[in-house]
């Protein structure tokens, strides 16, 4: 998207979809159109290429600030934390598989990062098919059920492959 293959850097960018009365009274098909203008407005490679830089910004601001490792766990921990009580979940799009030539022998992706919010969905598309990693910090499975059921409703298909239990390593401080 930016141009920036051989880049090594973070290249995350984050777009923000709120939720209101008004868009949850417009028909599914209606709130697709609005939440697709704001991807297209929210993707813009000048936009993210902007926040991208203000957030490195940032970042080596409070590197070069905090000189302890307590003073760099406060900092960080509050940045990263930042969206716990205003951010409800997260989606991540990783993108469409880049190499078409082999894209049609995948038929599934699996994302398994790390959950950084109590909620989130990981989404990459290869060989026509969207697949789907929906994290979970909680136990209850009422939140991908009320998902699937959305979906039956408007006559999505899907195939649920697989539910399992979260095994991401935890390494403790040294």
């Amino acid at each position: 998207m930016l141009d920036a293959a051989q880049n090594s850097h973070n290249c995350l960018s984050m777009a923000l979809f709120p939720y209101s009365e008004r868009i949850k009274k417009l028909p599914f098909s209606t709130q697709c159109t609005a939440y697709r203008g704001m991807t297209i407005l929210q993707s813009d490679k000048e936009r993210v290429a902007a926040l991208m830089t203000e957030n490195a910004r940032q970042i080596q601001s409070a590197k070069d600030g905090a000189k302890t490792l307590e003073e760099k766990k406060s900092v960080f921990g509050q940045m990263f934390n930042g969206g716990e009580g205003i951010v409800t979940f997260l989606v991540s799009y990783v993108g469409q598989w880049k190499y078409p030539v082999v894209a049609d022998s995948i038929r599934e992706i699996w994302i398994h990062s790390a959950p950084t919010f109590d909620l989130m969905a990981e989404m990459g598309a290869a060989g026509g098919n969207i697949c789907l990693t929906i994290q979970q910090r909680f136990k209850e499975d009422s939140v991908r059920e009320m998902f699937l059921r959305e979906l039956d409703e408007n006559g999505i298909s899907y195939d649920l492959k697989q539910v399992i239990a979260a095994d991401n390593a935890f390494f403790s401080e040294p």
